[in-house]
C-alpha cells in the first residue's frame, strides 16, 4: 500500500467534512472484495482465494502445463490463502 499526505493528514476517528476513516481508507483502496476485522485483520469477502497445496505444487511442479492449465490464478490480482 502506497501511502501519501492524504493517509497522514486526512483521517479521522469522527466523521467530520473533508475527512475519512481508516474504513473509508481502506475501502477506497481494496474495494468490496476485502474487509477488516473487529481485530484489525484482512479477510476476503467476495475475492477468490488460492489453497496452499494446490498453489505449493503447481510452483513446484516441473510439468509447464500443469502451470498453463493454472494460469487464472496468476492474473496479477491480490489474493489470499484459504484457511
Amino acid at each position: 500500500m502506497i501511502f501519501s499526505d492524504e493517509t497522514a493528514f486526512r483521517y479521522t476517528r469522527r466523521k467530520r467534512e473533508g475527512y475519512y476513516s481508516y474504513s473509508d481508507h481502506f475501502r477506497r483502496r481494496y474495494g468490496p472484495d476485502y474487509e477488516c476485522a473487529a481485530d484489525g485483520t484482512v479477510m476476503p469477502t467476495k475475492a477468490k482465494t488460492i489453497n496452499f497445496k494446490t498453489l505449493f505444487d503447481i510452483l513446484k511442479s516441473k510439468d509447464e502445463s500443469v502451470l498453463e492449465a493454472n494460469r487464472d490464478m496468476f492474473d496479477g490480482k491480490f489474493r489470499f490463502l484459504d484457511g
